[in-house]
C-alpha cells in the first residue's frame, strides 16, 4: 500500500487486514498461467479475509470482487480466486 493510505486521512477506510499482497510482492508478470498457480497457494489465506468480513456481517448476500481481467494477476489469479470461493 501506498504510505499516504496507511498514513493519510483515508487510513481506516479499509480494514488493513483484509487487503491481500503476496509475499514476493510482485504480480504474475502478465502471464495468465503463473497468476493462475499462485492462487492455488494463497487459498487459505484468501478465504479467512472472506470469512472474516463475512461473520461482520449481519445479513450477507454476497460480495464485489473487483480486479483487472488482463495479465496473469488480473486475470489468472482472480480466476482461481473465483473459482473457489462459488
Amino acid at each position: 500500500m501506498e504510505d499516504g493510505e496507511e498514513n493519510g486521512d483515508y487510513r481506516n477506510l479499509y480494514n488493513h487486514e483484509n487487503i491481500f499482497v503476496a509475499d514476493h510482492g510482485g504480480g504474475a508478470g502478465n502471464n495468465w498461467a503463473s497468476g493462475y498457480h499462485q492462487g492455488k497457494g494463497v487459498e487459505e489465506e484468501i478465504m479467512d479475509m472472506i470469512d472474516r468480513e463475512a461473520d461482520g456481517s449481519d445479513s450477507l448476500e454476497g460480495f464485489v470482487l473487483c480486479h483487472s481481467i488482463a495479465g496473469g494477476t488480473g486475470s489468472g489469479f482472480h480466476y482461481h480466486s473465483f473459482l473457489f470461493t462459488v
